[in-house]
Formats: C-alpha cells, sequence, structure tokens
C-alpha cells in the first residue's frame, strides 16, 4: 500500500497539523495495517518513539496524545472538546469551576462541562470559542491562547458501565481543556 504525504499531514486539529493530525493519521494507519495482516488480536503492547522536531518539541504540540489517539482508530476530523470553565485570582489560582446544569429526557438533572465536535477544518481554539459563547452567552469573554494545549484526552463510552465517562450517543474521544473566563456567564436553558 502506497502512503503519500499528502495522506498523513492535512489541515486539521492544530497547533501544528504536522505535529498532531500527522502522528494522530500514521498511529491509525499502523494501527489498521496491523489489522490488515491479522496482527492486530495478538498484539500487546506498542512502542512510539518521536524523532526530529516532533521527538523535539512533539510534547508541547500534542503529539504524543495524538499518537493515542490514532492508535485508538480515531480521525483528526472526529474529534470533540470539552471545556472546563474556571474563575481565577489574580495569582492564575482556579478559585471556581462551572458546570452546566442538564435536564436529561427522562427529567433528571446532571452536571457537565461545556462540549462538542470541532467541526471539519475548524481550529480547536475556534471550536472551543464557539461552544463556549453557545452553551456560557457571548460575554463570557474566555481567555484560551493562540494554541491551546488540552490538559487531557477523554473516552467517552456509550454504555455507563466502561467507564466515569458516559455519552449514550457514541463511542467518542475529546480533548479537555480548562479555560479562564472574565466575563458575564449567562447559561442557555
Amino acid at each position: 500500500m502506497a502512503v503519500s504525504v499528502f495522506d498523513l499531514f492535512k489541515i486539521g486539529i492544530g497547533p501544528s497539523s504536522s505535529h498532531t493530525v500527522g502522528p494522530m493519521r500514521a498511529a491509525r494507519l499502523f494501527v489498521s495495517r496491523l489489522a490488515h495482516d491479522g496482527h492486530l488480536e495478538s498484539t500487546a503492547r506498542v512502542f512510539s518513539q518521536l524523532y526530529g522536531s516532533l521527538g523535539a518539541t512533539g510534547k508541547g504540540h500534542g503529539s504524543d496524545k495524538a499518537v493515542l489517539l490514532g492508535l485508538a482508530g480515531h480521525e483528526p476530523d472526529t474529534i470533540d472538546v470539552d471545556a472546563v470553565p474556571v474563575r481565577v485570582d489574580e495569582l492564575g489560582q482556579v478559585t471556581h469551576v462551572g458546570l452546566l446544569l442538564r435536564q436529561a429526557p427522562n427529567g433528571s438533572l446532571s452536571r457537565m462541562v461545556v462540549s462538542g465536535r470541532v467541526l471539519f477544518g475548524e481550529r480547536i481554539r475556534d471550536a472551543l470559542l464557539r461552544h463556549l459563547e453557545k452553551d456560557l452567552g457571548p460575554v463570557a469573554l474566555p481567555r484560551i491562547p493562540p494554541e491551546p494545549s488540552p490538559f487531557t484526552v477523554v473516552e467517552y463510552f456509550p454504555s455507563p458501565e466502561v467507564s466515569g465517562f458516559h455519552d449514550p450517543r457514541h463511542h467518542a474521544v475529546s480533548l479537555a481543556y480548562v479555560v479562564p473566563v472574565d466575563g458575564d456567564c449567562q447559561p442557555t436553558q
């Protein structure tokens, strides 16, 4: 199977497509090849080492998480984001954590973070801003750096028995960010 550099490197989730999208697609391609060749079931462990600029700056650019997402079979254009809105003091210490109150179809209430899909071709920063404005209102004034880096990767499962992260609609991977907000939050109803 021939692979072009254009199959690996595309514009997509940032901060740098060569540090996130490329490694994610390469890792996914590796797992697909294992499955195609009949070796996936017998594979117990995979070791990944990043070289060049990926090895030098990849962790800060999210390459390590991108490789893990690719090995889990995810595509860069099917990634969600979670934003945990916080208030911080003048020293940057978190003083309050904001959660949304949602009502399920059965009437039960739950608390959740701001979340949503990254659209095809959309930068993660833009997706975070879009979802924060949709859920917290236009004057929440979130502070998101030009090239945000997630604090963790969250995997949601349709079944609540699998993990503490549950989404009955689908199995999803989300990049999670802590986002300081300075304005007036007016959650949508």
